[in-house]
């Protein structure tokens, strides 16, 4: 009879680390997610660049695509032949005090002839 409530008691200790480690595979999988489409955009608008193309339309066409990106949090630096793509990245449930961490991806490409 001394074994009834030990199952309920082993849930209890063991569920929180369970959604703790379940949320963190979340977080940074969605984070490993936002730097690979921000790798791509960075290429892909590099590449505009160096077509001789506008900026300011290929950034506009960004509005049209279904991105994970949230476009506000998107910084764009154009720097001679290089372009520079920074994004805030959302703060995990479990960092309250901590600054909001910033990753960036620069591409420079040749003109092409």
């Amino acid at each position: 009879m001394a074994d009834r409530g030990t199952a309920l008691v082993e849930l209890v200790l063991v569920l929180p680390l369970l959604v703790l480690f379940g949320s963190a595979i979340c977080y940074f999988g969605y984070c490993q997610l936002i730097n690979i489409e921000l790798n791509a955009l960075a290429w892909e608008g590099a590449s505009q660049l160096a077509k001789g193309m506008n900026m300011s339309s290929w950034l506009a066409s960004l509005q049209e695509r279904d991105l994970v990106l949230n476009l506000e949090r998107l910084t764009v630096k154009q720097e001679a032949d290089s372009l520079r793509l920074s994004y805030t990245l959302p703060k995990p449930l479990w960092a309250k005090d901590e600054p909001a961490k910033v990753t960036s991806f620069s591409w420079q490409r040749s003109k092409s002839k």
